[in-house]
């Protein structure tokens, strides 16, 4: 069962442990964890954090799911655009005295500096609770292309009745 907290509660609650255990910034990571940037009208989201390292010939990008099951992940990339998905899941059911673990959904949503435009060129590992995705730079730059522009005498028509292929309609 999630909990949702407010901001505010969350801003409470962290300062509580901060007053039992006087760790600041262990206090400004629950905060962090606990929702703020989450995916967009999620308020049970978590916001795992990311690397992300160019080299010359690939892309890395590192994301800590510690306690995430692999089969509860998705990876989508949309041209720059890559978002990953899971689910952490509670593994007890009794209250818990203390309470800094983050459980729930998450959508993380990231921009890439390059197109990936296809799915052959990534390679996907998940180990010890690191999500890695590592992305071919020399095989995207394959599919860069560059269009000249000239100047032509001839305007671009538009389609003409008979270049448009006859459609029977079914009633």
């Amino acid at each position: 069962m999630l909990i949702k907290m407010s901001f505010q509660d969350m801003i409470y609650t962290s300062l509580n442990n901060l007053q039992s255990d006087g760790d600041l910034r262990g206090a400004f990571q629950h905060i962090i964890n606990s929702g703020v940037g989450g995916a967009p009208g999620d308020h049970n989201g978590w916001h795992p954090p990311v690397d992300i390292v160019d080299t010359k010939n690939n892309m890395y990008v590192y994301i800590e799911l510690p306690g995430v099951t692999e089969s509860s992940i998705g990876v989508d990339f949309f041209n720059n655009k890559l978002s990953v998905s899971g689910e952490k899941l509670k593994r007890y059911t009794a209250p818990a005295t203390k309470h800094e673990i983050v459980y729930g959904r998450f959508v993380r949503k990231i921009t890439l500096p390059i197109s990936v435009t296809s799915q052959g060129n990534v390679n996907v590992v998940y180990e010890n609770g690191v999500l890695t995705l590592i992305i071919d730079k020399k095989k995207e730059e394959q599919n860069r292309f560059h269009l000249g522009v000239t100047r032509s005498n001839q305007l671009v028509r538009e389609p003409n009745r008979e270049d448009v292929p006859d459609v029977e309609r079914v009633t």
